[in-house]
């Protein structure tokens, strides 16, 4: 393996040219964005471009064999950050009182970015051995348990759920680290207990009470961090969470049984969630017929189908969309923004980057020489892929729409720190080993 891994440069090269070239479309199409200087719509694709080429050498220097997934990453952060400088732009030329505040939080991404990148280099410098967090898994699922709890009692309400915790001037959402831990707790049981799982359904050919025994505790603690953000009313978060756990049940044991069963209880638990849930009903009926109450619960989704109806293939131009008007279009909206402006081509490249980053996820898992290793992979590629389903699904109206980031897309810092975490730990299994192509 060269050690300067000159195609990562490359293409990380790439995504810097495409980035300053986008910024400068922007620029031209909106030039207010330059009022409060020029050079502060340029220097963060530059900032961003070294940091990325600072973590190419670093994987060099520790033998990563992987060469995709940081320009993937890359390009997916710099599409992210691209767009929301697009949407303060286009509020801007609108003349819409919320312009200054898009533009904030563009700031604020890019702040986050720069965190979640230190975090990574934290780790890819300090994490010696990435199987030592197999022996916290107890302490890692119990400190996602306390995240939550804190929510439940200090967090604050955002559009009826309780989602943000503050720390001083800072504030985040413990469910996206709450993922990352899960993933991790998730990864060390199943590599520890799948031949016990294995032997024990095998040998009854059923569900037992020996199943149980080693299924147990996994579903005990998963069920707690279910009722809790249940208790949040973030319905995304719960069928994220409940996702992933079937998924890496699946991929730990092979067992379709443990499927069908998760299955159902899904099932079960949101006809309970219809029957109990207002939040839950409406999201149910909008999807059903959005247009049926357009100016105002089915505002959202329906202004995001007549934008990327208005996209068609090509699109209507990078900044020339108009998506003003589709509530939450920074966050759960933010793919209807890139299927207006860069039509059915562009919003396929974002479903097509999502899955090159989840088929190098899984050939890590693959290659990894230990169980450990392979399910934390798996597991990650899992999440990022349902995750990105979830929100697009909800986008486009193949499912009820719930409010997830679209990762490394969508507005909030939490949801990049925690991704490009998750990536990093992928980075660091692939560490070690020889590239083979």
């Amino acid at each position: 393996m060269s050690n300067f891994r000159l195609r990562e440069k490359a293409l990380l090269l790439f995504v810097l040219i495409i980035h300053l070239l986008s910024v400068f479309i922007i620029w031209q199409t909106f030039p207010h964005l330059a009022d409060s200087g020029l050079s502060r719509l340029f220097i963060p694709p530059v900032a961003m471009f070294i940091c990325w080429i600072i973590t190419s050498i670093l994987l060099a220097k520790y033998q990563c064999y992987d060469e995709i997934l940081l320009p993937v990453m890359a390009i997916l952060a710099a599409i992210g950050s691209l767009f929301l400088l697009r949407i303060a732009g286009g509020a801007g030329a609108a003349g819409f009182d919320d312009a200054s505040r898009y533009l904030n939080e563009y700031n604020r991404q890019i702040m986050w970015f720069f965190i979640g990148w230190a975090i990574s280099i934290a780790i890819i410098i300090g994490l010696k051995d990435y199987r030592r967090l197999a022996s916290f898994k107890y302490i890692v699922v119990f400190a996602a348990i306390i995240l939550l709890l804190l929510t439940t009692i200090f967090g604050h309400s955002v559009g009826g759920q309780q989602l943000v915790l503050r720390l001083g001037p800072l504030s985040f959402q413990p469910h996206d680290p709450v993922k990352a831990l899960m993933v991790i707790f998730l990864a060390a049981y199943l590599a520890e207990k799948r031949d016990l799982l294995k032997l024990v359904s095998g040998f009854r050919g059923i569900i037992t009470g020996l199943d149980l025994r080693y299924l147990g505790p996994m579903l005990a603690l998963w069920l707690t961090i279910m009722a809790i953000v249940f208790k949040h009313n973030d319905l995304g978060a719960a069928m994220l969470l409940f996702s992933v756990m079937l998924g890496m049940l699946y991929i730990g044991t092979g067992i379709m049984r443990y499927i069908a069963i998760g299955f159902s209880m899904l099932t079960v638990g949101g006809l309970a969630a219809f029957a109990i849930v207002k939040r839950v009903q409406t999201r149910v009926y909008t999807w059903l017929d959005p247009w049926a109450d357009i100016d105002n619960k089915g505002m959202q989704i329906s202004q995001a189908l007549m934008a990327m109806g208005n996209g068609r293939l090509l699109g209507a131009g990078l900044g020339a969309g108009f998506p003003d008007g589709i509530p939450v279009l920074e966050s759960d909206m933010i793919y209807a923004v890139i299927a207006e402006d860069l039509g059915l081509i562009g919003s396929v490249f974002i479903i097509a980057l999502i899955l090159i980053l989840v088929g190098r996820m899984m050939k890590i898992a693959l290659r990894s020489d230990n169980d450990f290793g392979k399910m934390l992979a798996a597991g990650i590629g899992i999440t990022l892929a349902i995750q990105a389903f979830v929100i697009i699904g909800g986008v486009v109206k193949l499912i009820p729409l719930t409010g997830i980031p679209l990762p490394f897309i969508s507005y909030g810092g939490t949801s990049l720190v925690t991704n490009m975490v998750l990536v990093t730990l992928a980075l660091k299994v692939a560490m070690g080993k020889k590239a083979s192509g």
